[in-house]
């Protein structure tokens, strides 16, 4: 109230609307509940338990499944069934520390992508979930992303990071399950300006994916089968297993890293345009 008084003195009545407006605003968003926060990750496709998980989840950064079951009092077997749906939604991912499941939660700015329409819900309780979410930087790590939301997220993180890369293994999988995206997933690379380079199947090169491709394409020859497909950008490498949902695994160690850019130079010197 003070604060009003003072600027109605020294400033014309507009400034006193603007002070106003930045209260109001931050006042309510420290004040949305987790009810209404729930409601909006149901138009999302979450149900209650799975909304208590990733919540829980947030505050928790990383935690196996007793711990998030006792954080968000529920059952392990129902947290556990959650924590299968949030990885196929790809609003979690998990890493293994001495054989034991950690799990973590993804940036809430995924929820993007599971609401193409009422993105304005989404932009109110963000805010919210932001507070409750700190990122647990991993230097070196293995995670494991499950279904198409999950795959998805992993060559979001290498437009976000703009990062080249190689990839070896590819037969056009990639383009078969994820058509639509596949296709918008060149387009931003052309415009990000990445440097591309990948080694396909022989088998592969008539195919829409190869037509599509934004980078150097080189062949290895058909009897070189091979159900997954690794990607290595930066100091991570991405090995995505097509035939099981599909689940990609995150290997983040740039010793590891290099020594794969030396293996896959190694192809591309033997392989054929």
């Amino acid at each position: 109230m003070w604060l009003l008084i003072v600027v109605w003195w020294q400033k014309p009545p507009i400034y006193i609307l603007l002070v106003y407006i930045f209260w109001f605003t931050a006042v309510y968003m420290d004040n949305i509940s987790m009810d209404n926060i729930g409601a909006v990750l149901k138009d999302a496709g979450l149900t209650l338990s799975e909304t208590r998980v990733y919540t829980s989840l947030l505050r928790l950064r990383c935690a196996p499944v007793n711990e998030i079951a006792n954080d968000a009092k529920m059952h392990r077997k129902n947290t556990y069934e959650a924590l299968e749906k949030l990885l196929r939604m790809g609003l979690v991912l998990y890493t293994l520390e001495n054989g034991r499941k950690e799990f973590k939660a993804e940036d809430p700015s995924k929820l993007y992508d599971l609401m193409e329409t009422k993105k304005e819900n989404i932009a109110l309780i963000l805010p919210k979930l932001k507070k409750l979410y700190r990122a647990v930087p991993f230097e070196e790590s293995v995670s494991i992303v499950k279904g198409k939301s999950g795959i998805k997220g992993i060559f979001e993180d290498i437009l976000k990071k703009k990062e080249d890369y190689v990839t070896f293994g590819a037969e056009g999988k990639f383009e078969q399950i994820l058509p639509i995206f596949y296709s918008q997933y060149q387009m931003k690379k052309k415009e990000a300006k990445l440097s591309c380079k990948a080694i396909y199947n022989a088998e592969a090169k008539d195919t829409t994916a190869v037509k599509e491709f934004i980078g150097e394409v080189k062949f290895i020859p058909k009897e070189l089968h091979s159900s997954a497909t690794t990607w290595v950008y930066g100091d991570t490498i991405a090995i995505i297993i097509w035939d099981s949902g599909p689940t990609g695994i995150l290997i983040k160690n740039k010793a590891a890293a290099d020594s794969y850019r030396s293996y896959f130079e190694l192809i591309w010197q033997k392989a054929v345009l």
